[in-house]
């Protein structure tokens, strides 16, 4: 029996269509389905040749292996993404700009004998005195001394702010709902 020429047929003329077919050893199995979405696995040997390439599952093996009514319900899978709904550059340069320093600065000179001395005065300014026959006068020079400062002018602060919110959307599901129904053999519904 190939599954190209597989044949299935019930007592009652119902049709079987041949979903599955696998070996385990010496037993071949086959699963048949219906229209209905229901279903039935069993060894094939359980069928009976009818000829002509038609094959009988009889209710009795029906029953003995039982079919069984698969039961679909769609689920709703939810997933988040993030969006990128904006975007913000931020540029940051630096300037530079030129100063001119004028401060008056003073000199005195004299034509006399020049001692260098190059001591930074800390203390009093000294004063002209006498040595001898030689008058001392100091010679004083102001130095202008800079210095470069880093200063904070400003801090530029970005604030998130995050917020959640609902936004319902009307999401139809479907489900399938099996209602059995017994009868008794005069044809009466049975209590289940």
């Amino acid at each position: 029996m190939t599954s190209s020429s597989l044949v299935v047929v019930g007592e009652q003329g119902e049709t079987y269509r041949l979903l599955q077919q696998t070996t385990d050893g010496m037993v071949e199995t086959v699963v048949l389905g219906r229209d209905d979405g229901s279903q039935i696995t069993l060894p094939r040997h359980k069928l009976s040749l009818q000829g002509a390439g038609t094959w009988l599952l009889s209710d009795s093996v029906r029953d003995e292996y039982g079919m069984v009514i698969p039961v679909v319900e769609e689920q709703l899978e939810l997933s988040k993404e993030r969006v990128e709904t904006g975007k913000v550059r931020i540029t940051k340069s630096v300037e530079s700009r030129e100063v001119v320093v004028d401060d008056p600065l003073s000199r005195e000179r004299v034509s006399v004998e020049h001692v260098p001395i190059n001591q930074v005065v800390t203390g009093d300014v000294p004063q002209v005195r006498e040595e001898g026959d030689v008058t001392v006068i100091p010679i004083l020079e102001e130095r202008v001394v800079t210095h470069k400062e880093l200063v904070l002018v400003e801090e530029v602060r970005i604030r998130r702010d995050r917020s959640q919110y609902h936004d319902p959307q009307s999401v139809t599901l479907r489900k399938e709902v099996v209602s059995v129904e017994r009868f008794g053999e005069d044809g009466r519904p049975t209590a289940s």
